[in-house]
């Protein structure tokens, strides 16, 4: 059993304060910093590899003109009018037409991404033992986490789900019409959908698709989503408030605002510091 303190800090930061013990053996003692990843959610877009937008318009709230893209290969705007209203930064080239605040950013130096933390989350989704066998269905309102599902996980029309821990998933995620409040975590090991859901920016959990695809589609969409191994796909949204995240992101025939709000939030990739305690088998 591994017991640890850390924080994230700026730049996705470990700062382990006290000790690391293992079994009752003490590793560590005193403070450890471990300078990791880069803030990617500073980004409305961030792409491991790909940026492809048609139809599009990228911009930032309550102040215009930080609706900033960026990612490690090629940001291509196709079809229709691309509206960037921020900075694009691209390692390879940027193909297209597009308006930007400042001229577009070619040969970008790369960014780093957040690695597999799956194993930590599945570890907290299991700190108060709740593990349900089989698919979840929620069609009311109510509370969840943290918790462990071995099955599906879908929200109804009209549902409110009030995060009070971290919620795993073992198969896919699907939100239909329905919202999710509490600045914690909700991991799937397969795909996620979104479609529509309004909450207010602040409390908008992190939705991470561990080995799936990402689908945001409706009206109004508020996420923050990543995808370290798949495709996230905004498609017809009119408004989506929030960030994205992910291998490869497509956006089309919709408008991703970035809530400014997310600079602060402490529990994101980047954000101010924050605490959790975890033991980790």
């Amino acid at each position: 059993l591994i017991t640890a303190l850390i924080r994230y800090f700026y730049h996705y930061t470990l700062l382990v304060l006290g000790s690391l013990s293992v079994n009752g053996f003490l590793l560590y003692y005193g403070s450890l910093i471990y300078f990791g990843f880069l803030i990617f959610f500073a980004y409305v877009i961030a792409a491991k590899n790909n940026i492809r937008l048609e139809n599009s318009t990228i911009n930032s709230l309550p102040e215009e003109g930080h609706g900033d893209i960026r990612c490690n290969w090629d940001i291509d705007l196709v079809g229709g009018n691309v509206t960037v209203n921020g900075s694009a930064y691209a390692v390879d080239t940027i193909d297209g037409d597009t308006i930007t605040v400042q001229p577009p950013h070619e040969g970008a130096s790369k960014i780093l991404f957040p690695g597999d933390y799956s194993g930590l989350y599945e570890s907290m989704s299991k700190e108060k033992d709740d593990i349900r066998v089989g698919d979840l269905v929620i069609t009311e309102n109510q509370t969840l986490g943290p918790v462990h599902i071995t099955g599906n996980l879908t929200v109804e029309a009209k549902a409110t789900v009030t995060l009070t821990g971290t919620v795993y998933v073992t198969g896919r995620i699907a939100v239909n019409n329905a919202c999710f409040e509490g600045e914690e975590n909700v991991v799937a090991e397969g795909n996620i959908t979104i479609s529509q859901g309004a909450i207010g920016a602040a409390n908008i959990p992190l939705f991470t698709s561990v080995n799936g695809d990402i689908t945001l589609q409706g009206t109004l969409v508020c996420a923050v989503v990543y995808a370290p191994n798949g495709i996230v796909t905004v498609s017809n949204v009119d408004y989506l408030f929030g960030a994205v995240g992910g291998d490869t992101v497509i956006v089309d025939k919709a408008t991703i605002i970035y809530a400014q709000e997310l600079q602060g939030r402490d529990d994101l990739p980047g954000g101010l510091l924050y605490t959790i305690s975890y033991s980790y088998d």
